[in-house]
């Protein structure tokens, strides 16, 4: 296989983000720290949505982001 697999989550790439019963779907904006737990931020029509990390049960690409966005923060800094 020569293909290049690339399996990060990519600033403005589209997902459905489920947690428990609940579905968000928005654009990947990066991640942010609440208290000391990590957050996926997530920008849909109704604005910005903060999920935490580890209450995610499943994500699903939508749509790429296109190849000309920069890469998502491969850090989480702490402020």
């Amino acid at each position: 296989m020569s293909e290049k697999k690339d399996y990060e989550l990519k600033i403005g790439s589209v997902y459905t983000v489920t947690v428990k019963e609940k579905e968000v779907t928005g654009a990947f904006c990066g991640y942010a720290m609440i208290g000391s737990e990590t957050a996926l931020v997530i920008e849909d029509e109704n604005g910005t949505v903060y999920v935490s990390a580890d209450s995610v049960v499943m994500m699903r690409l939508i749509r790429k982001a296109p190849e000309n966005e920069p890469e998502s923060p491969k850090d989480v800094y702490y402020g």
